[in-house]
């Protein structure tokens, strides 16, 4: 599961970070980091999620994803969810392995990704791990410092780090890694602000858009009453011919009702030239 935050937009990146119940291990093996790896590398696989850092602790994870389509809390859900099952029937325990929600936060500015994969990279030195952290085999930072993908082959590099040897002089440098964090962000106020009075536009839109669908449907149910026709079976009728010419008809009577070609579209499960090509 994932702490809900505010702010959750597609195209955006996000630092993530799930710790163990109550602060317990989630690995004690090498075998069960490599198991976690495995359900994550093939999740990936099956969604348009992409990842560009990662590092396996001892009780805690921590990642940057970038969201596409497929919702992160989901993601989330399915990857925490496949390993439990795997740990509670390895080593006979029930209940929760996660410590309830992830931590979400969005990285307002692309600017902010090298020192946070900087900072998660030497978290393994940091809690003594190992002695380097660019030697630590379960995080990313081989991929970028060797290009090599040992555990996960689904990781992708950030642009500021695919230049030659990019990598290597940015972690050299011994300047204090500083993260801006706001709320549920990585960035400032400011930007926080901005992003999230967009957000708001966007969810109205979206309110607004289910509204709409509602009244479409509320006048289809009323004109397919009229006429004594069964809802579902008239939505099910997309290739029957059945209905095609009470269908343009119907069509017709909702876009005189004010509706658009792609509400009615949406509600049959049509495209919007479908739709135009019954009504003509």
């Amino acid at each position: 599961m994932s702490k809900r935050v505010r702010i959750l937009l597609n195209g955006y990146y996000y630092y993530v970070k799930c710790k163990g119940q109550r602060n317990n291990p989630l690995f004690f093996s090498k075998w069960d980091r490599e198991k976690f790896c495995s359900i994550l590398d093939k999740l990936i696989e099956e969604t348009d999620m992409e990842l560009y850092a990662y590092c396996l602790l001892v009780k805690e994870n921590h990642f940057i994803f970038k969201i596409n389509k497929y919702p992160l809390y989901k993601f989330l859900h399915r990857l925490n969810t496949s390993f439990a099952l795997y740990f509670n029937k390895k080593y006979g325990t029930v209940g929760h392995v996660f410590n309830g929600r992830c931590e979400l936060y969005i990285v307002l500015k692309e600017s902010y990704l090298a020192n946070l994969i900087k900072h998660i990279h030497v978290l393994p030195q940091k809690e003594g791990i190992v002695k380097n952290y660019a030697h630590y085999e379960y995080s990313s930072a081989i991929f970028y410092g060797k290009n090599e993908t040992k555990h996960i082959s689904n990781l992708k590099s950030i642009l500021e780090f695919q230049k030659k040897d990019a990598y290597k002089k940015f972690m050299g440098t011994k300047d204090i890694i500083f993260i801006p964090k706001y709320k549920d962000a990585i960035g400032y106020r400011e930007s926080y602000i901005k992003i999230e009075k967009r957000n708001e536009r966007r969810k109205a839109a979206y309110h607004e858009k289910r509204e709409q669908e509602k009244h479409v449907k509320t006048a289809l149910l009323k004109i397919l009453k009229e006429k004594k026709i069964n809802f579902d079976e008239f939505i099910k009728s997309k290739y029957s011919k059945k209905y095609k010419i009470i269908k343009r008809e119907i069509f017709r009577k909702l876009i005189e009702m004010g509706f658009k070609n792609s509400q009615i579209a949406k509600i049959m499960g049509y495209n919007k030239s479908t739709v135009g090509r019954i009504i003509k």
